[in-house]
C-alpha cells in the first residue's frame, strides 16, 4: 500500500515519477510504518493534461465506467 501511495504522490503532487523504481531506492522506516524514496536520479516530469487524462482513466476504473 505504501509503494503505491508513493506512486500517486510522485505523479500527482509531485508531477515527477522514479524511473529506476529498484529496492534498493526506498527504505522502509519500520518505527514510523514509512516508506522513503532515498534516490531521485533518475525521473520523469509529466504534463497537467497527461495528468488530468490519466486521473480519469483511474477515476472510471473506480466506479466501473468503461467508457
Amino acid at each position: 500500500m505504501l509503494l503505491l501511495q508513493l506512486c500517486f504522490k510522485e505523479l500527482f503532487e509531485w508531477k515527477i515519477m522514479q524511473t529506476d523504481p529498484n529496492p534498493a531506492n526506498f527504505l522502509y522506516d519500520l518505527k514510523k510504518q514509512r516508506l522513503n524514496l532515498i534516490d531521485l536520479g533518475s525521473g520523469r516530469t509529466f504534463e497537467d493534461k497527461f495528468l488530468d487524462g490519466y486521473m480519469k482513466i483511474i477515476h472510471g476504473g473506480f466506479i466501473n465506467n468503461k467508457d
